[in-house]
């Protein structure tokens, strides 16, 4: 295309714990290209993987001039280590041949594509957990202290609560209810011994986004009248509502706004629902929605503020066409 070369373009980047997402975007705000690989966390997956994962993206700037591009990217515990930091660059810079404009946290562009970039709170609960606020220059965080010691009320933290239940189902500690039949059916198991060799048989890179597949049985089960799920559930709607109100009283924020994403508070209307409820009866002038836009998207707007451009109406009605195309692509195939 004629002036492809030319153009200024701006790449953002969501990289989690379960998928990475690439997006090109335009100055117009429109959506040229998206790329998507898998896990990118460094502290969880190892430099391997995330090199691999990271290197997938290169697609999208086949073609375009270095100096043409500017860039954004969210990544797991970036921020946590120095170590870490520095490890994230050089991978960035070594797969992709460029030099990131901005390099964040994954729960920055969260909140940037959550509140478009406006005082409030955003948490992500995907495979993971963790929460971010600003209120004017004043920003703070919550969870994210990864699988070990932290994680509360992500998809992790849900398949590991519920492979902990079911063990004391099997040894007479609970009654046995629909739970560990499901999650025996969806592993394909006989007995408690295959269980344990099941999970103790993971690679640790592995691990994690295996164990966090497994929330979606808690919410089959839960919604099937399995009421230890129900519970196992409710209780990470707790966790999560807990990281949003510390946030809110850290920053004072006067009017509080909440954006979510992840799929354990997008798509499980168990959880939802119940985290709703405990933040409103404890500040009912709350106003919770999803995300505005996708986090990738997110990565762009912070690119927008950083380089002193515009969101006029015009962009930022493309890139809201844009995550909706983003969102459909990511959506499970029937």
């Amino acid at each position: 295309m004629k002036g492809w070369e030319t153009m200024e373009y701006f790449l953002g980047v969501d990289a989690g714990g379960s998928k990475t997402i690439g997006v090109l975007v335009n100055a117009r705000g429109e959506l040229v290209a998206t790329r998507m690989s898998g896990p990118a966390n460094l502290v969880e997956n190892g430099e391997e993987m995330v090199r691999r994962n990271i290197g997938l993206l290169a697609t999208l700037l086949e073609g375009l001039h270095v100096e043409r591009i500017y860039s954004a990217f969210g990544m797991p515990a970036f921020g946590e280590s120095l170590r870490a930091d520095m490890s994230y660059l050089k991978i960035i810079t070594e797969e992709l041949g460029i030099q990131p404009t901005l390099l964040v946290n994954d729960v920055v562009v969260g909140w940037a594509g959550g509140t478009l970039g406006q005082d409030g709170v955003h948490i992500v609960a995907g495979t993971g957990t963790i929460a971010y606020g600003r209120c004017g220059r004043k920003e703070a965080r919550t969870s994210g202290w990864g699988s070990i010691i932290g994680d509360e009320g992500s998809a992790y933290d849900l398949g590991r609560e519920t492979l902990r239940r079911v063990s004391r189902q099997l040894d007479g500690r609970e009654t046995p209810t629909l739970l560990k039949e499901m999650v025996f059916e969806r592993l394909g198991l006989s007995s408690w011994q295959s269980l344990t060799e099941w999970v103790y048989s993971l690679k640790e890179i592995e691990r994690r986004t295996t164990i966090a597949s497994l929330a979606t049985v808690t919410y089959e089960a839960a919604r099937n009248g399995d009421l230890v799920a129900r519970a196992i559930l409710k209780n990470a709607a707790w966790e999560l509502s807990l990281c949003v109100l510390t946030l809110i009283e850290k920053l004072l924020l006067p009017k509080p706004l909440v954006t979510f994403s992840g799929s354990v508070l997008e798509k499980n209307e168990i959880v939802r629902e119940s985290f709703v409820n405990h933040l409103k009866r404890r500040m009912p002038e709350v106003v919770v929605r999803n995300a505005a836009i996708h986090p990738a998207l997110g990565a762009v707007i912070l690119l927008y503020r950083e380089t002193n451009r515009e969101i006029s109406e015009g962009v930022l009605y493309n890139l809201q066409k844009a995550s909706q195309r983003l969102l459909q692509d990511e959506a499970p195939q029937t």
